[in-house]
């Protein structure tokens, strides 16, 4: 009996060892359970999280696209209209422009018809001026003889007497001794005398305190001579002056200076005749050169300087504005080959607005700058095709 208690007590103890292991074993199966099923909470958080996040990114973005697209939308029809808008005043400026062009036309024959015209008066201006000033030049240089004779005979007259009465008073020698000497012999009593300086110049007429006043003629020691009238030394008045080089200067002085009209030829055959002051081209005047260019208008300080017109050695003729030597402001400028601008000029470039038309039936109206086409602007060619935009530099960019 106890051996049978026995093995029942064992096969209790190892029963409930089996079911205490199963047990074990159950809870551990739970705990890994429940482990599992709080990583896949945790996951199914994340991927909802994430899920949210994403659907929250994506309805922001279509959002986004959706105002983006309204706009473009809103854009797309704005330009449309824009579009419409500029084809509607192209059509306009297309008309505007053959409207133009014809008065343009128009405009550029009576402009032609006037400066034909106006040339023609103003060669024939300048022809009557240029035989007015060569015969006053004659006139200047046969009254510049007769004055030399006349200074040299009254002279002679004068310095005759002062040696008869020299002599009379037993001073001829003295006398003698001063004509030959090398320093001044002057007459204090007369208007009239001779003159020579220390430099090597002489000067002959009417002196006053020991100085050239009134009518004289100074020989200088470069060979260049002075014919004409003097103020307290200096030439002032009506006067002559031809250089060593062979150039001449007839006209009126101031101090010793240019000043007023006078006519100056150089030794190279370049003339001006017109105003002067400080001793340059100031005022009005003509001006022609060795190789043929010609020029008639305003100077300042000795340089092209206002209104005036230019005839080139190439036959090139532009009349307009001028500064200080430059085209520079409105003008025209013609071509032998039947080109012409009329517009804006800077230093001696088309600049700015104006029209060219060229020979070969080309148009352009527009900006210009450095002699080319740069800007807005039309250009029409010759077999009627127009190009109205902006250009660079000479050539066609794109439309406005």
């Amino acid at each position: 009996l106890l051996k049978a208690e026995e093995e029942a007590r064992f096969k209790a103890e190892a029963k409930l060892k089996v079911e205490s292991e199963a047990r074990r074993q159950a809870e551990e199966a739970r705990r890994k359970a429940e482990e599992e099923i709080g990583r896949k909470v945790e996951e199914e958080a994340r991927i909802k999280s994430e899920l949210n996040a994403r659907l929250k990114a994506e309805e922001d973005a279509c959002l986004e696209a959706e105002t983006r697209l309204k706009v473009e939308s809103e854009a797309r029809f704005q330009a449309e209209k824009a579009r419409r808008k500029a084809e509607k005043e192209i059509l306009q400026k297309v008309k505007e422009e053959i409207r133009l062009t014809a008065e343009l036309n128009a405009r550029l024959k009576a402009e032609e018809e006037a400066r034909l015209e106006a040339e023609a008066k103003l060669k024939l201006e300048v022809e009557a001026r240029l035989q007015a000033e060569e015969s006053r030049r004659r006139a200047d240089e046969e009254a510049k003889q007769r004055f030399e004779e006349e200074v040299r005979r009254r002279l002679e007259i004068e310095l005759s007497k002062k040696v008869k009465t020299e002599v009379d008073a037993g001073g001829a020698a003295s006398h003698v001794g001063k004509i030959t000497s090398p320093q001044e012999f002057i007459a204090p009593e007369q208007d009239y005398a001779a003159k020579s300086y220390p430099d090597g110049s002489s000067y002959m007429g009417e002196i006053q305190d020991g100085k050239p006043e009134g009518q004289g003629i100074m020989k200088y020691n470069d060979s260049s001579k002075y014919v004409g009238e003097w103020n307290a030394g200096k030439r002032s008045g009506q006067g002559s002056m031809t250089l060593s080089d062979g150039s001449t200067y007839i006209g009126q002085w101031k101090d010793d200076l240019k000043e007023g009209n006078g006519t100056m030829t150089m030794a190279n055959g370049r003339k001006y005749i017109g105003d002067w002051k400080d001793d340059l081209y100031d005022g009005q005047g003509t001006e022609t050169f060795p190789d043929g260019m010609r020029y008639n208008g305003d100077y300042k300080a000795g340089k092209f300087h206002g209104k005036g017109s230019l005839l080139l050695p190439d036959g090139k003729k532009y009349n307009g504005e001028f500064q200080f030597g430059l085209s520079t402001g409105q003008g025209v400028m013609n071509y032998p080959n039947g080109d012409r601008y009329d517009g804006e000029f800077k230093n001696n470039k088309f600049h700015g607005w104006g029209t060219l038309v060229l020979a070969d039936g080309k148009r352009y109206t527009g900006q210009l700058e450095n002699g080319l086409p740069h800007g807005t602007g039309v250009m029409i060619l010759a077999d009627g095709r127009t190009f109205d935009g902006v250009f660079k530099n000479g050539k066609f960019v794109g439309n406005r």
